[in-house]
Parts: C-alpha cells; sequence; structure tokens
C-alpha cells in the first residue's frame, strides 16, 4: 500500500516528465545511429569479435552492415590497416549494396526507447522505494513500477503494456550498472528486500 503522502495518478505524472525530458532524441533513426556506434566500439574494443558482427550483417542486420563498412572506411581514412576478418568483410561489400532493413522494424529502430523504459522502471523504483516494487502480480491493485511506466507511456501513446515494460526492463538491467549495485546494495542489508 503507498502511504497517503504518494498516490498512484502523481507518480504517472512524474514518470510522465521523466519521459519528456529523454522522447527528444528517441526517434528510429537515433536509435538506430546509436546501435551502430556501440557496435563499432564494441568491436575496437574488442569485446565482441569481428566476426559475430560479420555474421549478423550477412544474417540481414543492416546495422551491423553499417557499422563494418563505417569501421573499415574509418580505419583506411586514418591510414591504419583493418583487421583481415574486417578488410575481407570491406572488400565483398564493395561489391553489393549495403544490407536492406527488414520489412515491419528491427530490434534497432526501438533500441533508445526501450533503454529509456529501463532506466524510467529502474529510477521509479528507487525514488518511491521501498514503497513501489518493481512488478506486481496480476491480481494486485496496488501500482509497481512497470505499472507506473507503462501508464506514463500510454499517457504518451505509446501503447506498451505492464508485461512488456517487465520484459524490457529485464533485458536491459544488466546495462544499468547503477541500478545493479543500488539493489546489491538493498539485498545485502538486513532484513531488506525489494
Amino acid at each position: 500500500m503507498l502511504p497517503a503522502s504518494l498516490s498512484e495518478s502523481d507518480m504517472i505524472d512524474t514518470v510522465t516528465r521523466w519521459f519528456d525530458l529523454a522522447s527528444v532524441m528517441m526517434n528510429t533513426d537515433n536509435s538506430r545511429l546509436a546501435v551502430q556506434a556501440w557496435l563499432k566500439a564494441l568491436i575496437r574494443q574488442g569485446t565482441i569479435p569481428a566476426v559475430r558482427v560479420i555474421e549478423w550483417a550477412n544474417g540481414g542486420v543492416a546495422d551491423a552492415d553499417i557499422a563494418l563498412r563505417q569501421i573499415a572506411a574509418e580505419m583506411l581514412d586514418r591510414g591504419e590497416t583493418p583487421p583481415t576478418t574486417i578488410a575481407g568483410y570491406a572488400a565483398q561489400a564493395l561489391n553489393k549494396p549495403q544490407v536492406a532493413r527488414r520489412k515491419g522494424g528491427d530490434v534497432a529502430d526501438n533500441w533508445l526507447r526501450d533503454c529509456c523504459i529501463a532506466v524510467l522502471v529502474s529510477l521509479a523504483v528507487e525514488r518511491w522505494h521501498p514503497h513501489l516494487p518493481m512488478s506486481r502480480n496480476r491480481a494486485s491493485k496496488s501500482p509497481s513500477a512497470c505499472s507506473v511506466v507503462s501508464a506514463a507511456l500510454i499517457k504518451r501513446r505509446i501503447n506498451i503494456g505492464e508485461r512488456r515494460v517487465e520484459k524490457i526492463h529485464q533485458q536491459f538491467a544488466a546495462l544499468l550498472p547503477a541500478h545493479a549495485a543500488w539493489r546489491a546494495s538493498l539485498l545485502s542489508a538486513p532484513n531488506q528486500a525489494l
């Protein structure tokens, strides 16, 4: 139960304002650019093998194709020799058009939106802890962070239900280290549960 000083409506309004601050950046083009930049950074850092990204590109992931082409072009422009895998991909890519985007969109189209949703859920839990749980069972009438975020999104005509918000948060939770550290500190405290 929420204390009298907190109302679900006020929480939804607060999360809606948070969403409005970030929504300007969350269009499909920016999301695709963010995925491409992320892939390029992962390849350069060696966090992900270029061969894996090449598999994705050959499998029809347009943003993987673009990222690989850009890495090869940037390295050549700086006078660097690209790694053999990237050079081989670039040589083949020169003789064919860019990978076409899949009909109906792909993961990159909503990447930033979904990242934002995960952050909003985490912020809501942290802001209204211990009164607002992450999620709730379907029979409960009490709000949860996921139900509040879903209601805020629906208020902005982004129809994502509470269960989908939960799934998005689960998918992106590992990318939220500050929230993970905060949650771990709560779970390690005596008699605390989240």
